[in-house]
């Protein structure tokens, strides 16, 4: 339980994406063929090599800090204004905890999204408080990938409007998805194997962030299609 706490306090309180990246390429190297027996899908022919050096590329590149849609994205938070990491701070001030489901009424989805082919693990969304307030609900969900491999996706619905995401300028743009606008945080290349990836929905309260693992470009515009239609 504290460290799945733990895990779901960093999307929380929007810090960076180490963990999550950690636990995807860790269980994508144990077993990149897992589900695909249930799918019917091959195990994605590329080696663990190929996607490291990838992503090493990738890391080579400028990367993206600034304001986009009203949404503040650097790679950690030592790089938000003054104002955004003061904000955060004293919102960590009174330390992190979980909290009952009834407390994030005014954060939650108003519908589940359909996300063929993942369940959501564990069933029940997490909600975590800072400092008596809460301030983000999220959910996980595993599955396959098209390429066969295994894959996360990370839902969290935040009071946070500055993010720790560390991605390459050329990455980052605004589009529309459904009617909404977001943020679109690509994978380092289209297949998406091995990558992390984003889409972001500027709301009222804060944001609404998918943070993928293991998904092709293709696959997460289909994802956050569904998180648009379900938080419409």
């Amino acid at each position: 339980m504290k460290t799945l706490l733990f895990r779901y306090s960093i999307a929380a309180v929007a810090l960076a994406l180490l963990g999550f990246t950690a636990f995807g390429l860790t269980r994508y190297f144990a077993d990149p063929g897992a589900g695909s027996e249930a799918t019917g899908r091959p195990a994605p022919a590329i080696e663990p090599e190929q996607i490291v050096a990838t992503i090493e590329a990738g890391k080579q590149k400028p990367r993206f800090v600034g304001e986009l849609a009203g949404v503040f994205i650097a790679p950690t938070p030592a790089d938000w204004p003054a104002a955004l990491r003061e904000a955060r701070e004293e919102r960590l001030a009174g330390g992190c905890r979980a909290a009952s489901r009834d407390r994030a009424a005014h954060l939650d989805l108003r519908a589940e999204p359909d996300l063929p082919g993942f369940q959501q693990s564990p069933p029940e969304p997490q909600v975590i408080e800072c400092s008596g307030s809460v301030t983000s609900i999220n959910r996980e969900y595993v599955g396959t990938a098209a390429n066969g491999g295994p894959a996360t996706i990370l839902l969290t619905r935040s009071v946070s409007r500055a993010l720790g995401i560390d991605a390459a300028e050329e990455s980052v743009s605004v589009t529309t998805i459904d009617g909404r606008t977001a943020i679109l945080i690509r994978p380092v290349s289209p297949d998406g194997t091995g990558q992390t990836s984003n889409i972001i929905f500027p709301e009222d309260f804060g944001t609404t962030t998918v943070y993928a693992f293991n998904l092709s470009e293709p696959e997460l515009i289909r994802v956050a299609e569904a998180v648009a239609a379900a938080t419409k």
